[in-house]
């Protein structure tokens, strides 16, 4: 802030930052973002509508990617790293290899994901990708390669500046990443609202997102009002009642 005021008024004084109050912008920077749901079809809907006259197949590509990373808490890395071979329409289940950690993992996959994955495929295929097994899930039409990290990172940012989720420049504002806080948040949430303890379930979420242990995943859960609505509705209903029965034995 000073230095901008000082490209202002070059007689504004600039103050020294610490490395310390450095480190705590960029924590805060970096804060996970718990996307709505409002927002995550907002984001879908960008990535479907991205223009892209020259690689007709990109939007596609795109919304594949973020159904991916939102639906199976997939990391950028491992969607890149996706190849033909990895995806098991028949079974409903997709394989990261050699992910982090040096851990591979087979991922179940909800139906909806499937059906998307399915018509990613067929378009792939209309549009002339490459059928050899080890090629790229997500082919880039106007490359004839697979996408590289750097270049998805590039097109999916684009994505939530397009979703109106991010602003037009600057490194403020949700990531991709967050897509995965969020499958999180939002699986313990449905927990909650189908009546389900969240806590005798963590460890199989930890070994869905490829942690080592619950700890990991721990990381990744932020508390919103929206969880916390859910939680207190679950203790209304169990947690209160049994105080009450308590209450009246004393």
């Amino acid at each position: 802030m000073s230095k901008a005021m000082h490209r202002l008024d070059p007689a504004a004084t600039i103050f020294p930052m610490s490395i310390e109050m450095c480190q705590s912008v960029r924590l805060e920077q970096r804060r996970p973002y718990v996307y709505s749901d409002e927002e995550i079809q907002r984001l879908l809907k960008a990535a479907l509508a991205f223009p892209s006259p020259k690689a007709p197949l990109r939007p596609l590509s795109l919304y594949t990617m973020g159904v991916l990373a939102y639906c199976a808490g997939l990391r950028l890395g491992e969607i890149v790293g996706l190849t033909l071979a990895d995806v098991n329409l028949q079974d409903g289940t997709i394989e990261i290899r050699e992910t982090k950690f040096f851990k591979d993992r087979r991922l179940p996959l909800a139906a909806g994901v499937i059906a998307v994955l399915k018509k990613y495929l067929v378009a792939r295929e209309q549009a002339g990708g490459p059928t050899s097994l080890g090629s790229g899930l997500f082919w880039n039409q106007r490359s004839g390669r697979h996408y590289s990290y750097g270049g998805v990172g590039i097109l999916l940012v684009e994505v939530l500046r397009r979703a109106g989720l991010k602003p037009t420049t600057g490194r403020i504002g949700p990531r991709i990443h967050d897509l995965r806080h969020t499958m999180v948040g939002h699986r313990m949430r449905d927990w909650y609202k189908e009546g389900i303890n969240p806590e005798s379930k963590l460890p199989h979420l930890a070994t869905y997102l490829g942690h080592r242990d619950i700890t990991s995943t721990l990381v990744y859960l932020n508390i919103t009002p929206e969880l916390l609505h859910e939680a207190s509705e679950r203790f209304r209903k169990t947690g209160a009642a049994t105080l009450q029965i308590t209450g009246e034995s004393l």
